[in-house]
């Protein structure tokens, strides 16, 4: 991984998280910051992805291919799974999912960004985007 992606990392999750630790504590767990999902659901939505980009890293650093998946339906399965999920929880998950998805790409220093963008650096972008359109809404 270039310096250049994992800037564009480090650059958007820091926005990313700021966002999120601007809102109020009894938001949080109010719908509606990602269609239903809170900002705690949302953490935990990240967390996963964040998890999923390490996998994938991991995968094709090592030669290996990835089996296909049908992203809605985890996104599904898997905020049904983090449902009960507290927002400490979600907040710490997200940030150890991260930790592990820095490790990777320290890991993986040749992988080409569009591997994992989606993932991290789009993801986040696009889900403060959400933020910020749920904030400015109420």
């Amino acid at each position: 991984m270039n310096t250049t992606v994992r800037q564009t990392v480090d650059e958007s999750w820091d926005r990313f998280v700021a966002l999120l630790d601007s809102v109020p504590d009894e938001r949080l767990e109010e719908a509606g910051a990602c269609g239903d999902w809170s900002v705690k659901d949302l953490m935990a939505h990240v967390a996963y992805w964040d998890d999923r980009a390490v996998y994938v890293a991991d995968t094709l650093g090592a030669g290996d291919e990835l089996d296909p998946i049908d992203w809605q339906e985890v996104n599904i399965q898997e905020a049904a799974l983090r449902s009960s999920w507290t927002v400490e929880e979600s907040r710490r998950e997200m940030q150890a999912a991260h930790d592990r998805l820095l490790e990777a790409l320290d890991r993986h220093p040749d992988l080409d960004a569009s591997i994992v963008r989606e993932n991290t650096y789009e993801h986040y972008d696009e889900h403060a985007d959400d933020v910020r359109a749920w904030l400015g809404g109420a």
